[in-house]
């Protein structure tokens, strides 16, 4: 049964890659820039104080924009097999490239306390309308999100063409609140 959950997964995986990387970079960018429109249009009638951000990496839904218009800036990094977050004050100056090529807080950044995030945007490579989500295969938004501690609205973000109709799921995979397309 796991194996053929994992299998299901993979597949789905690749499927969305593929369709994601098929898309010319201009396209690209103007979802990105229409989906960051809608969830900076979201954020602001909700009136959350702090939003925690993940930095979009190669062809994912972008959130660099959303990032250059916010405030506080408050990104993840993973430690020791966790995602911890961070403050930083500009997304190049004080971020460095990790292990996997992700922009992630540098050595100044500080420390930003799970607890006080009010809202998290969420990374995924697909979501169903009622809030399941296919991640990367790492489990790090699935752990964060089952933490005592995480008491935060998650937003799932991504293009439209990765809402998809079903998703299989494990006793570990968390949904997210609310989800938020071009």
């Amino acid at each position: 049964m796991k194996k053929s959950i994992l299998d299901k997964k993979k597949k789905i995986r690749e499927k969305i890659s593929n369709l994601r990387s098929s898309f010319d970079a201009e396209t690209l960018i103007n979802s990105s820039l229409n989906a960051q429109l809608n969830l900076l249009e979201f954020l602001k009638k909700k009136k959350f104080q702090n939003v925690g951000f993940f930095i979009s990496f190669n062809n994912e839904v972008s959130t660099h924009y959303l990032l250059s218009k916010s405030k506080k800036k408050i990104v993840p990094k993973i430690f020791c097999g966790e995602l911890k977050f961070f403050q930083i004050n500009d997304l190049y100056k004080d971020t460095k490239k990790n292990k996997y090529g992700i922009l992630e807080p540098n050595q100044h950044a500080s420390e930003f306390s799970i607890d006080k995030i009010d809202a998290l945007i969420v990374p995924g490579l697909a979501f169903t309308l009622d809030g399941k989500r296919l991640g990367y295969g790492g489990g790090y938004y699935d752990r964060l999100l089952s933490m005592k501690s995480f008491k935060a609205f998650a937003i799932g973000f991504c293009f439209k063409f990765q809402i998809i109709k079903d998703l299989p799921t494990e006793i570990h995979d968390r949904k997210v609140d609310y989800i938020i397309t071009d």
